[in-house]
């Protein structure tokens, strides 16, 4: 790409640094051809139909559930969020396999294992995420899979920075932000302990902000009506939530505001 405006020393990052695409894994997932039969959000099945947490293919088709999480992408979410939906996927995705050619079941291997991910279009700038062990990823909700070389914080801390949003307009200033962009990132990673001092609790404030509301399969009580935030009227209750909310603000600015230092 052309990219005149470019700075000295960002194009010495991308001579100094290995490309993404040769540290981690990136590929594009499933696409089903008929989400109306095959998509649920989770909240349409019964619970106890949904394999939650399984870590294989093999142990997915063990435990004889008809409906996995699916990662679709989604709206932008940092961190930790977007699990919403469920893909029909009994007996190891037969119904799915017997669609094709019509659907197309994109590595097929690295369903179920954990992730960092981000939606294929997006208006303005792009969001990373981590997705725990269990899901399917659809070929919108493009997947990166940490390893020994780099870790899900490594992976995240960069992805969410200033830096790679600008080199991402380098590369394509488009809506769409395919894997074969993502591989050409440079791979300018934190140590992997500041990665962890930093992610980590950025991970834990989103997922719990995700998890305080019902749209998630976690959530378990009304912030209201906990321990340590509920009191003897509601305005009061209120006021501690929006203080423990503002709080969880502040720190994730701070992590994000040092990261991107």
């Amino acid at each position: 790409p052309i990219s005149y405006w470019v700075s000295k020393k960002m194009l010495e990052v991308f001579e100094s640094t290995p490309r993404l695409g040769e540290i981690v894994d990136a590929r594009q997932g499933l696409a089903t051809a008929d989400n109306g039969k095959f998509l649920r959000t989770w909240a349409e099945v019964p619970l106890n139909q949904i394999g939650l947490g399984v870590r294989s293919r093999e142990e997915a088709a063990a435990t004889r559930m008809k409906w996995f999480p699916y990662n679709k992408g989604g709206e932008f979410r940092k961190w930790y969020g977007n699990q919403e939906y469920v893909v029909l996927w009994d007996d190891d995705g037969r119904e799915l396999a017997a669609f094709q050619p019509k659907s197309v079941i994109r590595n097929p291997g690295y369903y179920f294992r954990e992730s960092v991910s981000w939606s294929d279009v997006t208006s303005s700038a792009n969001a990373f995420r981590w997705y725990p062990t269990g899901f399917i990823f659809d070929s919108t909700g493009h997947s990166a899979f940490p390893n020994s070389r780099c870790s899900r914080e490594q992976l995240l801390c960069l992805l969410n920075t200033r830096f790679v949003q600008n080199v991402v307009q380098m590369l394509n200033p488009t809506m769409h932000f395919h894997v074969g962009y993502f591989n050409d990132l440079p791979a300018a990673l934190h140590s992997h302990d500041l990665a962890e001092r930093l992610a980590t609790p950025l991970i834990e404030f989103a997922r719990e902000d995700w998890d305080n509301f019902e749209t998630s399969w976690n959530f378990r009580e009304q912030p209201l009506l906990r321990p340590g935030l509920k009191a003897d009227t509601l305005e009061e209750g209120w006021q501690n939530w929006k203080a423990q909310c503002d709080h969880a603000i502040n720190e994730t600015q701070q992590l994000e505001e040092e990261n991107n230092r």
